[in-house]
């Protein structure tokens, strides 16, 4: 179905909130595309963001918006416990979709989500938005096959916000989910297997708020992956690594917006001075747009999204069993 859109693309975005804003903003800024529905089952967030925007219309009707014959594209803006039925519905109904991350909280709505874009031949893209961080681009390209990776993401304590909920993942299906993603991006190649260790040392209920995974990846490579409620670090944000392939390392930090290529003991590359430029969720929504109307591929499809729940339930389940957990191919 990609590449066939004549004219502006027609849009729906689903969630109205501060997240659908962003992406109905970046969406206005192209002159190929067209949002003709904000969509919430809060009728008045819908409202006031299509009075924003001067040109959708409001609507709280979801099935509704999914099956509007005018519609090519669905965007998906809503919390993650609904992210996998929804793409799952876009699909049947032969919208392309983009969603925001994760693809799901749990591997069986992950997989049946991924079966249904398959099944249907639309585009589907994932908003791992660091993918795009400028210390990202440096790293894939200077140190593409790593033998080891390290990924941190640590946020404040989660005990009053939805994102630590665990209907929602915790802070392993939100923030977890991006460096999960990245442990993979960075790698280059499949994960073979995963081991890890977590408890609660912030939080007194809910999911674990702290945990640490190993992965083993087809390339013979490894990475751990931390994640934590912890705080922030005043150096590196919210997420910050590392990477070595034996004789170039490299360090992430601010968010992996800048990067620093060493090797032996002298600095080879580096980002600039950050600078303004397209957000993550701008750049990966611009991708999937150009994917749907030239028949390319998003940054990151339905697959890696797949691979991100699959490592956050092998983690898991690594931790009930006490050993690593293989895990099968994605296709």
């Amino acid at each position: 179905m990609a590449g066939a859109a004549a004219g502006p693309l027609q849009l729906a975005l689903i969630g109205c909130g501060a997240m659908g804003g962003r992406l109905a903003r970046a969406v206005a800024r192209r002159s190929d595309c067209r949002l003709l529905w904000c969509v919430d089952r809060d009728l008045e967030a819908a409202t006031q963001l299509a009075a924003q925007l001067d040109g959708p219309r409001a609507d709280d009707d979801v099935d509704g918006a999914l099956h509007r014959t005018q519609v090519q594209a669905v965007l998906i803006a809503t919390r993650p416990d609904s992210h996998a039925q929804l793409v799952a519905a876009a699909a049947r109904a032969r919208k392309h979709v983009f969603v925001e991350a994760p693809l799901a909280t749990k591997l069986p709505d992950a997989l049946h989500a991924h079966a249904a874009v398959r099944k249907a031949g639309v585009v589907a893209g994932v908003d791992f938005a660091l993918r795009t961080a400028p210390g990202v681009a440096l790293v894939r390209s200077t140190v593409p096959g790593p033998r080891s990776v390290v990924v941190h993401a640590t946020v404040d304590s989660l005990a009053d916000r939805w994102e630590g909920e665990p209907e929602h993942g915790g802070v392993l299906g939100t923030f977890g989910s991006h460096a999960l993603d990245m442990a993979n991006n960075l790698s280059g190649s499949r994960p073979l297997r995963v081991y890890g260790t977590g408890g609660r040392y912030v939080r007194r209920s809910g999911l674990p708020d702290t945990l640490t995974a190993t992965i083993k990846f087809a390339s013979g490579g490894v990475a751990q992956v931390v994640v934590g409620e912890f705080g922030r670090s005043q150096h590196g944000g919210t997420y910050w690594g590392a990477v070595d392939d034996g004789s170039r390392r490299a360090e992430l930090w601010n968010d992996l917006a800048e990067a620093r290529v060493f090797e032996g003991e002298g600095a080879v590359a580096g980002t600039p001075e950050p600078g303004v430029g397209k957000d993550g969720p701008s750049a990966m929504l611009d991708a999937f747009i150009d994917a749907v109307r030239g028949g390319g591929r998003p940054l990151a499809d339905s697959a890696d999204g797949v691979r991100a729940v699959q490592l956050a339930d092998g983690l898991y389940e690594a931790m009930r069993l006490g050993r690593a957990v293989d895990l099968e191919r994605v296709a």
